[in-house]
């Protein structure tokens, strides 16, 4: 029976009133704190501070395992074997949030060559990021805070049958930091993190800030970039943080004002694979900062695909892990999976460090094609001019509680009055009382209508006289004395598709705003064929409209006749 089984197995043996998780936790104690009283002699201390906090949890703990670990040899038992153990068990569970083995193993590659005398982790967990740093950095001393007594307890423990210097307070990092030199925070050379996602707070960091969240101007309602901040601030070197994809692309103006102060230090951005967590599909990323940087770029790299393994049970495969050490070494561009992004670049796409925006995929899945390969050096040689040269933009009004439908109101397009084949559906457009002047969402003959949110993204041309206006989920293009139905195929291509897609924000609720979809670009050879593209265009949805309507009158009526031979005096028409 390995060391993973054996905790399995004392596990079980505790009373199952208890959770799994404090269970593991008992046990994987138990175990720590005698493997420390075998080995050490300077760890007897330690040891029995270890088993007193076990005695007030549960009395009689060491009573019920004893018998389950009387074959092990407590002087082999190694901190790695150990955590390694607690992890297999830990992702067993689900319930419990770890850091991936790979992804710890990653951040250790990445401050391999690092000279550091201190690490800190704000939000440290049960500590495997540490160890495994520890390999390479023995004789660095180690902080970590967390607010889970479990985490802080394991963490102490782990360190000290490592033996590794380390200071574990329990606390929460962003509103009672610990570590301090005086009165000022104590800065460290180098810090990494995998902070909590999406966590909230009523109360204001801003109250404990000691200077790390000047560049918030208000209190953010997640920690996201409280837990950001307080590690980039606390290093006097490298920074490594595990991150959502939320922080990175949010069009929201705050955050945008935080990654655009973080900037000036932001080295790396990596995608890794989705599923690397249990209990998240979502892809991950590690953010590099460098307070040294001396360049103005940014390495995106884009890891995805270097999985293995189920969905929700993935890993980063090895070789995933050595071409991304090996790219961070010696940063290149390399088709599809890394490049070097000038931070004037990143300025200009609202400061997004969405890695999907910098680099292009070799593959696009097209809404009309399927996959398609793109010829990259092709696709980078187009000569291009920005949407906002021409056409102008129409933004949608915002409809509220205090515009009641009504018969006699103003009508207002809204998104399920368009299909999916950008059809407008006249009939169904309802009306709004609103007391205010609408000409400026008024719609005209030839605009063209998209999607501002949401995950369909719908093309429609105005193609009538009426007075109808546009709602806020809708945005509008007026062309500049160009066919307005030469947008239409442009947006609806693979090119067009990948531009737009490439547009928006957002990760629960894609968003397109006007700034971005100013930018998009538009090949200029095509502009010069736009009036025969776009007359293309109209004759060929007529002609599929007027046949479409063709069939379907000729069905109903040979429908008819069919139920009518079926008719034996049976049924009249009402």
């Amino acid at each position: 029976m390995n060391l993973s089984e054996q905790l399995a197995h004392g596990a079980e043996t505790l009373d199952d009133r208890m959770s799994s998780e404090k269970r593991l936790f008992l046990v994987t104690l138990y175990l720590g704190s005698r493997a420390i009283d075998a080995q050490q002699d300077s760890g007897e201390e330690q040891a029995h501070a270890i088993r007193k906090t076990l005695k007030k949890l549960v009395p009689d703990l060491a009573g019920q395992l004893e018998s389950s670990f009387q074959s092990i040899d407590f002087r082999k038992i190694t901190a790695s074997q150990l955590k390694d153990g607690f992890y297999k068990q830990a992702i067993r569970l689900r319930s419990l949030s770890v850091t991936p083995l790979e992804i710890n193993r990653l951040i250790a590659g990445m401050l391999h060559e690092e000279q550091v005398k201190t690490i800190y982790d704000g939000a440290c967990g049960f500590g495997g990021s540490f160890l495994d740093l520890a390999v390479d950095h023995p004789d660095t001393a180690y902080y970590g805070q967390d607010v889970s007594p479990e985490a802080v307890a394991l963490t102490d423990m782990f360190l000290t049958l490592s033996g590794n210097t380390h200071q574990v307070a329990r606390g929460d990092a962003i509103l009672d930091p610990a570590f301090f030199e005086g009165t000022a925070l104590k800065k460290f050379d180098a810090v990494v993190i995998d902070p909590p996602i999406g966590m909230k707070t009523a109360a204001d960091p801003q109250t404990a800030s000691h200077g790390r969240f000047s560049p918030l101007d208000r209190k953010m309602g997640k920690l996201d970039f409280y837990f950001l901040l307080n590690a980039v601030e606390r290093s006097k070197g490298k920074t490594i943080i595990v991150s959502g994809s939320g922080p990175l692309i949010r069009s929201v103006a705050s955050e945008q004002k935080v990654r655009r102060y973080l900037l000036a230090q932001l080295s790396a951005v990596i995608r890794l694979p989705a599923g690397l967590y249990p209990a998240s599909a979502t892809a991950t990323n590690l953010l590099l900062f460098d307070h040294h940087k001396e360049n103005d770029h940014v390495l995106m790299i884009d890891a995805g695909s270097f999985s293995e393994g189920r969905l929700r049970d993935k890993k980063i495969s090895e070789d995933g892990i050595q071409k991304i050490l090996s790219v961070l070494k010696t940063p290149k561009n390399e088709d599809g999976f890394s490049r070097l992004v000038p931070d004037q670049e990143i300025v200009a796409h609202d400061d997004s460090w969405d890695v999907d925006k910098y680099l292009m995929r070799a593959t696009f899945l097209s809404k009309h094609l399927g996959e398609i390969r793109w010829n990259q050096d092709t696709l980078r040689a187009l000569k291009t001019v920005p949407l906002q040269d021409l056409c102008t933009l129409v933004k949608g009004y915002n409809l509220s509680a205090n515009n009641p439908e009504t018969g006699e109101g103003a009508a207002v397009l809204r998104l399920n009055d368009i299909s999916d084949d950008g059809c407008i559906d006249f009939q169904s457009i309802a009306r709004f009382a609103v007391n205010r002047d609408l000409s400026r969402h008024r719609l005209r003959r030839g605009d063209i209508i998209l999607v501002a949110k949401g995950t369909r993204q719908k093309i429609a041309v105005f193609d009538s006289s009426e007075t109808v206006y546009l709602s806020i989920n809708l945005m509008a293009l007026r062309p500049k004395q160009i066919n307005p139905y030469f947008f239409k195929a442009y947006l609806e291509s693979p090119l067009g598709e990948y531009y737009l897609s490439r547009s928006q924000s957002g990760t629960i609720l894609p968003v397109l705003t006007a700034k971005s979809l100013s930018r998009l670009p538009v090949p200029e050879e095509l502009i010069t064929k736009a009036d025969q593209i776009g007359e293309s265009c109209r004759r060929l949805r007529s002609s599929y409209y007027k046949k479409l309507t063709e069939l379907q009158k000729k069905y109903v009526s040979e429908r008819n006749q069919l139920d009518d031979a079926m008719n034996q005096g049976i049924w009249d028409k009402a």
